[in-house]
């Protein structure tokens, strides 16, 4: 065989083997892409919407009540989810019914970070709501705002 047709047989081999572990992560890589892509786009929308809002600040906070009454339950729900989730995840590890690294306590542990996550959003929905402009990392700076009111 001459070497580049060597070389060309090992990469179709290699593709071959690696292909059916690689296909299932092209899926969430492409979403996550998009995803990227659509924040861009509400980053703009919404920083050209802010100085429309200040003139209607206290229609705005009438009508935002039942947004900020709905993010604000639905954070509680999900922290109290996650809380209660991690003292189960805890009880198991402690007791010895599961490894530490063991799937059902990797799963315990990514349910528990997706709720936590939630929590931060509907968070951030409320502090958005209260009429607080900024993004996602000036709603981060101070803890006091991880608490939805």
């Amino acid at each position: 065989m001459k070497p580049g047709l060597w070389g060309f047989a090992r990469a179709t081999i290699a593709f071959m083997v690696l292909r059916p572990m690689t296909a299932p992560l092209l899926g969430p890589v492409n979403r996550l892409r998009e995803a990227r892509r659509l924040l861009k786009d509400i980053s703009g929308i919404t920083h050209q919407a802010a100085p429309e809002q200040e003139g209607t600040l206290d229609a705005t906070r009438e009508e935002a009540l039942p947004l900020r009454r709905g993010s604000r339950r639905q954070a509680l729900i999900f922290m109290l989810l996650s809380m209660g989730t991690w003292i189960w995840w805890l009880g198991h590890i402690v007791l010895g019914r599961w490894s530490l690294i063991g799937l059902p306590s990797l799963e315990t542990i990514l349910l528990c970070g997706a709720m936590g996550l939630q929590c931060l959003v509907q968070s951030y929905t409320n502090w958005r709501a209260r009429g607080y402009e900024g993004g996602f990392g000036v709603f981060l700076t101070s803890g006091q705002n991880s608490w939805p009111r």
